[in-house]
């Protein structure tokens, strides 16, 4: 089975300015996801704090003109290396699903519900008994699904403020 050819995404002007990301559109066969893309860490970023903040822009310039409800999870792949033993291994911090409306994408929800995460989790890989160090960041990887949820026909759990008012008798 073949690979899907990517679709390079071209940045704008200001954006190629102030890093060299490389945007990759890549195609899916789920049927609920709206895109899949990849941002390429070509301009050699090694702190993952700044590679993560760069990245916002171009993540915010794919799914500011959605128009629907939308569920986004993204995954940050890195190079490790094992240093005892010199091996290297391409490895996969996630984040879950979270949901979201594309006007409320501000950098503050990156910030808190994205950033934060991922770099928790990689902390934490590093400095388990696992000895894996982080060598190089390779991309990060944002899958954009829709979101079935606001329709009718889902049982959503109310929230406790709500639900502990007992108004329906």
């Amino acid at each position: 089975m073949s690979q899907p050819s990517p679709k390079r995404i071209k940045l704008n002007q200001d954006q190629r300015e102030t890093n060299d990301l490389e945007g990759v559109s890549v195609e899916c066969a789920f049927k609920s996801r709206i895109c899949t893309g990849e941002i390429f860490n070509r301009s050699g970023f090694k702190d993952p704090l700044y590679f993560l903040d760069a990245c916002f822009p171009v993540i915010n310039n794919r799914v500011r003109n959605v128009n629907r409800p939308l569920k986004i999870n993204f995954v940050l792949i890195c190079n490790f290396v094992l240093p005892k033993l010199g091996e290297a291994q391409e490895m996969g911090m996630n984040t879950k699903n979270v949901e979201i409306l594309p006007s409320e994408i501000d950098s503050d929800w990156y910030s808190t519900k994205i950033k934060k995460k991922l770099l928790k989790k990689l902390e934490a890989f590093q400095q388990r008994d696992s000895g894996w160090a982080l060598r190089d960041i390779v991309k990060l990887r944002v899958n954009v699904n829709e979101n079935r949820g606001f329709h009718g026909g889902r049982y959503r759990k109310l929230p406790k403020v709500i639900a502990n008012k007992h108004a329906v008798p």
